[in-house]
């Protein structure tokens, strides 16, 4: 069974002792030694962690754990999920969950974009007393990413996750949180996916919640994760190898022991085409490079394994609705 790191643990403990709370309570209703563990190993499996949390909520009656002004009393998530289980698609349900949050606190704030190929689901936490770390931050990323994945019943695989603190101490622990590149001391907190998912239909309905209800927050810890999909296998692959032209689907199909035509049938049930997904790591390494290095657009070009510069600028326009050099100078300082 997937473990939590204890870095996690700590970081969630953090908001209650910013609020007062005594923690020795705490520590009562669990039999691993909360207090003492080493920061450097994993020792909560994921329902141990989850039970923790609620623990945590309940101790608190907040939601947010201590790290919002104003408590997030408990219940809120639950509502929340009422509201929107009938909505028609993704994006119905995203923009009212935005309208929710809007009106039971003036802290929380989310609004999505849509550019190019991309949709960006942005979150700003407007506290008085900041919190002393992430953790509620990528906590409400987490929470509405995987909520977002039950709710349209399929894997929704990142393009990249921004976060607007340090996370130089939590940095594996993020990767494997999200599954995608994750950059950090920018100016928003955002996931940034394909925006074809805003268009999926929402499959849930007021039975389906009741079960999902009983099993929370123990389910979004566990399960609506990309992990095991034959999506994020593949997109894993193709982000390992050094040259992504060498990758095919036949040869994929032979790594997996199935025929190339059963292994498309498996994508495609799962919404994805082999060469989205590559087309996916491509514009990812490519955004990377821009990011991460100051090499010439035309060698990012080069190594990506575009026949042109000017094939390249079009294609990342196509993606990100900006050039690559718009896109490079947009991030500075951001």
């Amino acid at each position: 069974m997937h473990k939590i790191s204890n870095k996690i643990v700590h970081w969630l403990l953090q908001g209650l002792t910013l609020k007062g709370f005594d923690l020795p309570s705490v520590y009562k209703t669990h039999s691993i030694n909360l207090e003492n563990l080493p920061t450097n190993e994993s020792q909560l499996t994921s329902d141990q962690f989850a039970t923790l949390m609620r623990t945590v909520y309940e101790l608190a009656n907040d939601e947010s754990g201590g790290y919002t002004d104003k408590p997030l009393r408990l219940g809120t998530f639950r509502m929340m999920c009422h509201a929107t289980v009938n909505c028609s698609n993704l994006r119905q349900a995203l923009l009212r969950m935005m309208q929710y949050f809007r009106l039971i606190s003036d802290e929380l704030d989310w609004s999505l974009d849509e550019s190019g190929e991309e949709a960006k689901l942005t979150f700003q936490h407007h506290s008085q007393s900041p919190p002393v770390n992430g953790y509620f931050v990528a906590c409400m990323l987490t929470i509405i990413w995987r909520w977002s994945a039950w709710m349209v019943d399929y894997p929704l695989l990142l393009n990249r996750v921004y976060l607007a603190f340090s996370s130089e101490d939590f940095q594996n622990e993020l990767q494997g949180i999200f599954k995608t590149t994750v950059y950090c001391q920018k100016n928003k907190n955002q996931l940034v996916i394909p925006s074809k998912y805003l268009n999926l239909p929402v499959k849930q309905n007021s039975q389906s919640l009741i079960l999902f209800l009983q099993n929370t927050p123990e389910c979004l810890l566990s399960n609506y994760q990309p992990d095991n999909s034959y999506s994020a296998q593949i997109k894993n692959i193709l982000e390992d190898t050094e040259s992504l032209e060498s990758v095919t689907l036949s040869s994929l199909a032979e790594q997996f022991n199935c025929s190339t035509q059963t292994l498309a049938r498996k994508l495609k049930n799962e919404g994805h085409q082999f060469q989205e997904l590559k087309d996916k790591v491509r514009k990812n390494k490519a955004i990377d490079l821009l990011l991460k290095s100051e090499l010439p657009i035309s060698d990012i070009s080069s190594q990506l394994g575009f026949s042109e510069d000017s094939v390249f600028y079009r294609t990342f326009k196509k993606w990100t609705g900006s050039t690559p050099s718009q896109y490079r100078q947009q991030q500075i300082g951001k």
